[in-house]
């Protein structure tokens, strides 16, 4: 596995979609339990800016889900993921493992247990975009989820193309 989690969006435009999954499985990411705030805010000692973008949580060369930062920063939305309270409404990390385990109620003991699960087993990726782009970013997300089928993948929408030839920079 190469070592490293935060990818610049500008590495990815000319691979193919193919070509960025095999990339972001041997990506390593960071350990979720050794992710501090430093973390999101900084790579290598140099600020990540513009700090908006998708992130990737995994579980060795699995991906199990996608999310976007479009709104909020990597440093305020991936925290957020891990609100073990019933009443939390960003916790959709959580959510989904529930989901995956058949679990169909959420109750604050089966997101504390969700959430330890993903900081012990879990590895994040960053793909920063510099110049901020909702409509870009909400792009790669999509695509990602369809092509990935990570725990939070979409039920029924398809590309129109061969991912495998698909250039991305048609899709960010």
């Amino acid at each position: 596995m190469e070592n490293g989690y935060l990818l610049n969006v500008n590495d990815l435009k000319n691979l193919t979609i193919s070509q960025v999954i095999v990339k972001l499985k041997k990506l390593s990411g960071i350990r979720l339990q050794n992710c501090t705030l430093a973390d999101l805010v900084f790579f290598e000692g140099n600020p990540i800016y513009s700090g908006n973008g998708v992130y990737i949580f995994k579980e060795n060369e699995d991906i199990i889900y996608v999310g976007n930062c479009v709104s909020r920063s990597f440093v305020e939305r991936i925290p957020s993921h891990f609100d073990i309270r019933s009443g939390g409404w960003f916790n959709s990390l959580l959510l989904n493992i529930i989901s995956q385990e058949g679990k169909e109620k959420k109750t604050d003991e089966l997101l504390a247990k969700a959430a330890k699960k993903a900081l012990e087993s879990y590895s994040l990726i960053l793909i920063n975009y510099e110049d901020y782009s909702k409509e870009s970013i909400d792009k790669l997300e999509t695509v990602l989820r369809i092509v990935l089928k990570p725990y939070n993948t979409f039920k029924s929408k398809q590309l129109n193309v061969n991912y495998d030839i698909d250039i991305l920079k048609n899709h960010i």
